[in-house]
């Protein structure tokens, strides 16, 4: 992978926890084995950057820097009244038809709901946001319940507190899932939370404490065993609990049924084989658990709208 320049579009007022997720994820955690990481170019109309708690810092780049940039990152967009300046519009439409990744974190989805980028598309912000921007772009699908939604090469996202959330997705997909996992564990973070997680859902402490590193144990367990046969009821076994304390359980951690989770990893592995392997589709099938070509090609053409094989042959056009 050559060097992939993330551009984050910093407004007035931004969250110092927003930047300082960015430069962890961006710039402190380059995997020693990885030649090439991310390049990190903060950018804002602004040469001075005054961050929420009063302190200040000089911006890195202007705008111009998203012309190179392979993703781009709106943070917290503070004034959602006021239409962002055409210009940065117009930059953010040439960098979606260029094919660039566009994310926005929390009320950044304003601004790329400005675009027009996200027309009758889902967006998630943060539920506090929801009925502003449901008012303001009333043709968007607005979710303010789970945590980030990816459609294509746009990606929402709710609040800051989600931000390592949706940057470890992106090291996931560019990446991996072990490089992904071996980061978050360097964070002390859970390896995986998916984008279907209920924004407001609080479980009982005792839940937390007894459950939640397990389940995480089992997630990093099925990653690197993905390509075995997994059931209901092997997995509740292999936890030591019945089938529906493990359902619940692990619905609470994921946001996702253990099935759908498993389906969800095994795609998400198969299209990474499928972009950066020559490897027969029957052998992908294997690898990724599908087992046989005529179940991976049913999935992936309900998930994507397409078969393995033309799904391969777009990516050399």
């Amino acid at each position: 992978m050559s060097e992939h320049i993330v551009a984050a579009i910093v407004g007035k007022g931004v969250r110092a926890f927003e930047l300082s997720c960015l430069i962890e994820i961006f710039q402190e955690m380059k995997p020693q084995h990885v030649e090439s990481w991310y390049q990190l170019k903060i950018c804002s109309l602004e040469k001075e950057l005054n961050i929420a708690g009063g302190i200040t810092i000089q911006r890195s780049y202007d705008f111009d820097a998203l012309n190179a940039a392979s993703t781009i990152i709106i943070l917290s967009w503070r004034d959602t009244t006021t239409p962002p300046p055409e210009f940065l519009l117009f930059a953010l439409r040439e960098a979606h038809h260029r094919g660039a990744r566009i994310c926005s974190i929390c009320s950044g989805a304003s601004v790329l709901a400005a675009t027009g980028l996200l027309t009758n598309k889902t967006a998630i912000t943060h539920w506090n946001c929801s009925e502003l921007l449901s008012s303001q772009y009333p043709d968007l699908k607005v979710d303010a319940k789970n945590l980030y939604h990816e459609d294509g090469n746009i990606l929402t996202s709710a609040g800051a507190g989600t931000m390592l959330d949706i940057l470890l997705h992106i090291v996931r997909a560019d990446f991996g899932p072990a490089i992904a996992n071996d980061i978050a564990q360097r964070l002390l973070l859970s390896s995986h939370r998916v984008g279907t997680q209920n924004q407001k859902k609080h479980q009982p402490l005792s839940d937390i404490h007894a459950q939640a590193n397990n389940i995480s144990l089992l997630l990093e367990w099925l990653e690197e065993n993905i390509s075995i046969p997994h059931t209901i009821e092997s997995l509740a076994q292999r936890m030591s609990m019945s089938i529906s304390t493990f359902q619940r359980h692990f619905l609470l951690k994921t946001g996702m049924t253990a099935i759908d989770w498993i389906i969800n990893l095994r795609l998400r592995l198969a299209k990474e084989l499928l972009i950066t392997s020559d490897l027969p589709l029957k052998k992908i099938a294997a690898m990724t658990g599908f087992n046989t070509i005529d179940n991976f090609r049913y999935h992936f053409r309900k998930e994507e709208s397409t078969t393995p094989k033309k799904f391969r042959e777009s990516l050399n056009k």
